[in-house]
């Protein structure tokens, strides 16, 4: 019984030792450049940091109007993301968008940790 107990409490300290970790930021700004490839706007503005909710608030939310026109619905054929800067709270991205029409266009992605999440706080 008390080694059935003592495995119990181990597994559920892992589990929660985990909880607090923000997980992996590579994966996290692939993920919204594939949201906004696909146009999935409602889905962008929750991954943007407080600060970036409450300009994308200002300017009628995440929409094709209030992004840059290369971020916009059918525009991004493809795009790379090649990290800058990385700290353990905050990454900096080069991004290269390349567009259906062939045009390439570079911008800055930056991730930082908030509220124990990856969030946008630049794009």
């Amino acid at each position: 019984m008390t080694i059935r107990r003592a495995f119990t409490v181990l597994a559920l300290m892992a589990v929660l030792c985990g909880c607090g970790r923000p997980g992996d930021p590579d994966a996290h700004a692939r993920q919204f450049m594939q949201l906004l490839k696909d146009g999935k706007h409602l889905a962008v503005q929750e991954y943007l940091s407080k600060d970036m909710k409450q300009m994308a608030t200002f300017l009628g939310g995440v929409t094709d109007q209030s992004l840059n026109p290369y971020y916009r619905t059918g525009r991004i054929a493809d795009f790379t993301l090649t990290p800058t800067e990385k700290t353990e709270s905050a990454v900096r991205y080069k991004v290269v968008v390349t567009c259906t029409d062939g045009k390439k266009y570079q911008d800055v992605l930056d991730l930082k940790i908030e509220d124990e999440k990856w969030r946008v706080s630049r794009f």
